[in-house]
């Protein structure tokens, strides 16, 4: 059950940072601020899929 909960936290959290990236470049945030919502979009799919490999 609490697996359920941590990969939906980390899907939610997933989603969330690609939109903010979205965002930061629309508003023509520095790019390193992009990458930076990017890069933690890229660890929160990547702690999701190793919870699906594991559980």
């Amino acid at each position: 059950m609490m697996d359920e909960i941590d990969i939906a936290y980390f899907s939610t959290r997933e989603r969330e940072e690609v939109a903010k990236a979205a965002e930061a470049e629309a508003r023509g945030a520095h790019p390193q601020m992009v990458r930076l919502h990017r890069d933690l979009a890229s660890r929160y799919r990547a702690k999701r899929l190793a919870m699906r490999m594991v559980g």
